[in-house]
């Protein structure tokens, strides 16, 4: 061998002396995935659009509704009636003299002038009629305040407040309590008839009867007066039933006598 010569290539793999080992040929890169084309938003569509419906026309406006007149309150007289009838009660109460009933005339009369356009069959009517009651009773006639709280009553009691359908007992309360005293004083019902002409037993039981009638009334505006927590009401429903028992006489009313005249003063103490 001579010096300085490369070293022969090393035997291949395998054994002995066979073909050389052939190369692969280089697979080819992969195809690239079939593209498609981008559908834009401007893009004709390959079929044509379906055909909308027609759109209906709007129907017509409705016709307007027929002009009605504005009904008028339930409590009738619109919004001055209420505010007259208060009135009134203000010159009842301010003054309690006969110029107080008088001055109360006026607003009272109005008043009902008022209800009587919305029908006159109404709560306001009646509790105009039941304050005017009491202001005749004031002017003393007893007997036409008698009648205006009887007129009164079916209709308040149907639809009235409650505070008048007291005040409507409370006053035929009164009204019986002056019979009463009419016929202790002459031994009649108030008139010029002599104390002669009448039997003094007929004048007695018709004496208990216009107090059992009153305090029959009294019983029930006591009761309503409290619903309400009128006060200065309820103590003159307590004075009125003391005296009608004290007139009536005996153990019994003695004793019920008593018991409406505590409750008159824990009436005035709260009032």
């Amino acid at each position: 061998e001579e010096v300085g010569a490369p070293p022969p290539p090393p035997p291949p793999r395998g054994g002995g002396g066979g073909r050389p080992r052939r190369r692969r040929a280089p697979r080819p890169p992969p195809s690239p995935p079939p593209t498609v084309p981008h559908r834009t938003a401007s893009a004709p569509r390959t079929t044509p659009p379906l055909p909308r419906p027609p759109v209906p026309p709007p129907p017509p406006p409705p016709p307007p509704p027929p002009h009605k007149k504005k009904k008028k309150s339930a409590a009738g007289g619109g919004r001055k009636g209420p505010h007259l009838l208060h009135l009134a009660l203000i010159h009842l109460d301010a003054d309690p003299t006969t110029s107080g009933a008088v001055s109360a005339l006026s607003p009272l009369l109005e008043c009902l002038s008022e209800s009587e356009r919305g029908g006159g069959a109404d709560a306001l009517h009646a509790s105009a009629l039941t304050v005017l009651a009491r202001a005749k009773l004031r002017m003393g006639d007893p007997s036409g305040a008698k009648a205006m709280a009887m007129a009164a009553s079916p209709a308040l009691e149907r639809d009235g407040h409650l505070w008048f359908r007291a005040e409507g007992r409370l006053i035929a309360a009164k009204c019986h309590m002056a019979e009463a005293r009419a016929l202790s004083q002459t031994g009649g019902d108030g008139d010029d008839r002599d104390d002669h002409d009448e039997d003094p037993r007929e004048v007695r039981r018709r004496l208990r009867r216009s107090l059992k009638s009153a305090l029959s009334n009294l019983r029930e505006s006591a009761d309503m007066f409290r619903a309400v927590r009128d006060l200065v009401r309820l103590a003159e429903v307590h004075y009125l039933r003391s005296h009608a028992h004290h007139l009536l006489g005996g153990p019994t009313h003695v004793r019920l006598r008593d018991e409406a005249a505590r409750e008159f003063r824990g009436a005035r103490r709260m009032a």
